[in-house]
C-alpha cells in the first residue's frame, strides 16, 4: 500500500468515525460558522472605519465575542441549518445558509440599538460583515464537501 493511499484511507475512516458522532460535527459546524461571522466582523470593521475607537484588549469587545457566537448559532439552529438534513453543496443548503446569515444580521441591527453608543455596530459594518460570512461560511461547506470527494477511496478495478 502506498503512503498516499494509506494517508487517504486514515483521512476517509477519520470522516467516517466523525460522521457518527453527529454532536461533534454539529460543534465543528457552528465554531466554523461563528469563526467566519466573527473575522467578516472585524474585516468589515476595518474596511468602514468602525474599528478606529475599538479597543481589542477591552473587557467590553470580550463580551461582545460569546455573544455574537451565541446569536450566530441560535440563528443557525432557528433555520435548520445544523440538522444534517442538506446534501452537500445543493441549492438547498445554499438557501439556508442565506437564510441563517439574513437572519444573524438583522438579529446583529436589533442588538446594536439597544448597546451603549460606543459599542454599537453601524448598519454598513453589519451589511458587509454578512456578505462576507456568507462567501466565507459557503466557502467552508465547499472545502468540506471537496475534502470528502478526495478523502473518499476509490473503487477496487476488476482484474
Amino acid at each position: 500500500m502506498s503512503e498516499g493511499t494509506l494517508a487517504r484511507d486514515v483521512r476517509w475512516r477519520l470522516a467516517r468515525d466523525m460522521a457518527r458522532h453527529r454532536w461533534l460535527k454539529m460543534a465543528a459546524q457552528v465554531g466554523c460558522d461563528a469563526a467566519c461571522w466573527l473575522c467578516a466582523l472585524l474585516v468589515a470593521a476595518r474596511a468602514t472605519g468602525a474599528l478606529a475607537g475599538v479597543h481589542l484588549a477591552g473587557a467590553a469587545f470580550w463580551y461582545e465575542v460569546p455573544g455574537t457566537c451565541v446569536l450566530v448559532a441560535a440563528c443557525g439552529f432557528t433555520t435548520g441549518l445544523y440538522r444534517g438534513r442538506y446534501l452537500r453543496g445543493s441549492s438547498d443548503q445554499v438557501l439556508s445558509v442565506m437564510v441563517a446569515v439574513t437572519l444573524t444580521a438583522c438579529c446583529l441591527v436589533v442588538v446594536a440599538r439597544v448597546l451603549p453608543a460606543g459599542q454599537r455596530a453601524t448598519l454598513e459594518m453589519v451589511a458587509l460583515g454578512a456578505v462576507l460570512a456568507l462567501a466565507a461560511m459557503l466557502g467552508a461547506r465547499y472545502v468540506d464537501y471537496a475534502a470528502r470527494l478526495r478523502a473518499r477511496p476509490s473503487a477496487g478495478t476488476a482484474g
